[in-house]
């Protein structure tokens, strides 16, 4: 994918050697249509060559209201060409809601679909694998209705890799605050009970709860206004996670710093950088 390899050469400032135009790289009329972005992922400060940078791209491109075809680049997986490509399609059908995005792995030589189905309070989706002996990888449904004057949703799912049935129960006690129960009904493993609460329209913290263990884990996202954000995640005993998400009109930055409970010295940083060109 010529325009992806353009892309990186312009985000490593090769920009002022003369590259070639994008006119032509693909058919006239999808050009006004497309989108162009480059990803810097580091995930260990140590780096060793430009693997370490994860460098990745990708190509979009509207081909009507309908339909959108593009291409994900990723250095580490294939250097010169792209590892996926996928087209995703969404339209009516049925008084519903259909999408579809399907993906193939150049790499691999697999393919990948996520089928929905939306119509009013309900929804339906499918994940497919053609690499999964089972072909359907996972099943899932949604349906919200009215309980005791408060919403209610119902969320079953299911997974054919292990047989694993989980349904997820969430109840909005007001606009404020929600309980979600989350439970593994194919085995005996610990359900999980989180209570989200808007402290304000800045700040949200949510406990989870694991019934079986007892164990606690809690979250805390802060909004720091136009889309930037700051999420700590605290798990009593394990880690501390934060996470800080800054929007800019090229690009997002994501921070991640973990810190090993009561070890601060081995805290380790990774940033993600998403160049929009």
């Amino acid at each position: 994918m010529s325009r992806i390899v353009l892309a990186l050469a312009l985000f490593f400032g090769s920009a002022s050697a003369g590259l070639p135009s994008l006119s032509g790289i693909v058919p006239d009329g999808l050009l006004n249509n497309c989108r162009l972005s480059t990803t810097v992922n580091v995930k260990d400060t140590k780096l060793n060559g430009l693997s370490g940078l994860n460098l990745g791209g990708n190509f979009e491109t509207d081909v009507n209201d309908d339909l959108t075809v593009g291409a994900d680049y990723d250095y580490n997986e294939c250097e010169n060409t792209p590892h996926e490509v996928y087209a995703r399609w969404s339209g009516n059908q049925g008084g519903g809601k259909v999408g579809v995005l399907a993906r193939l792995n150049l790499n691999k030589k697999s393919t990948t679909a996520e089928l929905s189905y939306s119509n009013g309070d309900t929804s339906l989706k499918a994940k497919i694998d053609s690499a999964n002996s089972n072909v359907v990888e996972e099943v899932s449904a949604s349906h919200k209705l009215s309980a005791a004057g408060h919403a209610l949703t119902l969320a079953p799912k299911y997974e054919t890799d292990g047989g694993k049935a989980t349904l997820r129960t969430r109840f909005e006690l007001n606009d404020d605050t929600h309980l979600e129960l989350e439970g593994d009904v194919s085995a005996p493993r610990g359900s999980l009970l989180r209570v989200s609460h808007r402290i304000n329209a800045n700040n949200a913290v949510t406990p989870e709860l694991n019934l079986e263990s007892g164990h606690m884990n809690y979250e805390y996202e802060r909004s720091l206004g136009e889309g930037n954000s700051l999420t700590a995640n605290i798990n009593p005993n394990e880690n501390i996670e934060l996470s800080w998400k800054d929007s800019g009109a090229r690009g997002a930055w994501t921070t991640k710093v973990n810190v090993p409970w009561g070890n601060a010295k081995d805290a380790d940083v990774s940033f993600k950088r998403n160049f929009n060109l």
